[in-house]
Formats: structure tokens, sequence, C-alpha cells
């Protein structure tokens, strides 16, 4: 049985196409169950992809047909920063899950979000048949993780000379991304909102704070600190062995 499957489906307005790889149950668990995985932003993609692909593979071995994927305007994804939206971004989770449920004849989907990806997902899918939102250390605040980005650049900038000035008239230049004005002004808007999702939070950022009402969700601490906000990490690949095991447990229902 094949390993991975890459694929195009198209945004929900059609104009453009998003990139995913699709990982087939490799047992045979229940062939209606699956999970999507939704990844962070740009900035922290070097850091969780191994991580994210580890967790494919292994949920995959473990009966789940999974499928992650990017973002338009990011990743293999069509499109560039100018069609950078926050709403499109939600917009796409939810093309996406309709894209597995629909193609592979799924009755129960989970969902695993990361960092940004985490709180879009529980956007986007407020009100869809989720059975289990797993969000791996989600933003809570938009405007501290702007602030937690721009800290970062600037360090990284500052140690390096010869790079482009902190900012440009108009627009953002955060860890080599061009951020548009909108982009940033629905960032500082996002807020995490727990609504009438059921599910977990896997805390390994050992300083993130939550809000005070979960409503159905459980946080989980995972003795991993990620350290997100630090910019040197930012750059390296991380396996997170404790946090991965612990949202592959929480797929099954095991947490």
């Amino acid at each position: 049985m094949m390993n991975q499957l890459g694929l195009y489906f198209p945004t929900s307005d059609g104009k453009e196409q998003i990139f995913a790889l699709y990982h087939p149950a490799q047992t045979e668990r229940d062939s209606s169950e699956a999970v999507l995985v939704c990844p962070p932003a740009p900035f922290e993609m070097r850091r969780s992809h191994r991580a994210q692909r580890n967790l494919a593979r292994n949920l995959a071995n473990k009966g789940f047909h999974v499928l992650r994927f990017d973002y338009r305007g990011t990743g293999d994804s069509t499109g560039d920063f100018q069609t950078w939206s926050l709403a499109a971004w939600q917009a796409d989770i939810k093309v996406a899950a309709e894209y597995l449920m629909n193609q592979y004849g799924i009755q129960r989907l989970s969902v695993v979000g990361t960092r940004l990806g985490a709180t879009l997902a529980l956007n986007a899918l407020q009100g869809f048949k989720v059975r289990r939102f797993i969000l791996w250390d989600p933003i809570v605040d938009g405007q501290s993780y702007l602030d937690q980005l721009q800290r970062s650049h600037e360090f990284l900038v500052s140690r390096e000379s010869d790079k482009p000035p902190y900012a440009s008239v108009g627009r953002l230049q955060l860890l080599g991304f061009a951020l548009t004005l909108d982009w940033q002004n629905e960032l500082k808007e996002l807020r995490l909102n727990p609504g009438n999702a059921r599910g977990l939070i896997i805390q390994s950022q050992k300083d993130l704070t939550l809000p005070n009402e979960l409503g159905h969700l459980k946080a989980v601490t995972v003795d991993e600190d990620q350290q997100w906000h630090d910019p040197i990490l930012l750059q390296l690949q991380s396996f997170a062995h404790q946090s991965i095991a612990a949202i592959e447990k929480a797929c099954e229902g095991k947490l």
C-alpha cells in the first residue's frame, strides 16, 4: 500500500489550488476514521515540518486516513503573499476537511492543528462534524503572536548586518515573508474561541497562557518545552517526540 499521495484540489473560490499529502490507513483499524492535519503559519513550518510528517505516518500506521496540506500562498499550494488571508486559510481548512470526508468516504473526523493552524481550525470547523479537536500550542491572542514574530525578526536581523531593513513602507517584513496590512489586521483581531468544540489542548510550551474558559476543551501538559518564541529554534527541525506521542494518544481517544 502506498505511504502517501500528493494531490491538488481547488480553493472554495476556485482561484487557487491547494497542495495536500494523503496518507492512507495502513491497517484495518476502521476505514471510515480520519485525521486532518492543519499546519502552523509559515514562520514555524521549518520547526514543525518533521514532527507533522512523522505524526501523519504514525497515524496512518495506526489505521487512520490522514490529510495534511498547505494553505494558499504557502508551501506547494498556488498563490503568493498577496493571497494570504486568515479568512481564506480558514476556508482552505474547511475545503480540506470536506475533500477528505467526501473523497474517501470518511464518517468520523478528528482535527489536529498546530499553533496558528489550531486556532484557525477551531474557527473554521465550528459546527462541522468533528469528533475531536487536538490543538497543539494554539495561538491564544493574535496581537501577542504578531509581537512575538516581530521580536524574533528584529533579533535575527540584528545578527546579520547584510539583511534588508526591518520594515518597508506599507508592508512588514517578518522572518523572510512580506505581510500585507490586511493580514496583519486580521491577526491582531484573532483570539482563541473554544465555543462548543470538544477535544484537547496539547500544551508543550511552558509559558503558554490559556484562556480561563476552555469550554469542552481539556488542557494536557507535555513535559517538553517547544519554545516557539525562540528565534534560533525556529530555524531548526524539531522531532517533538512527547508532543507527537500525546497527539497520537488523543486521536486514539486514550487521553
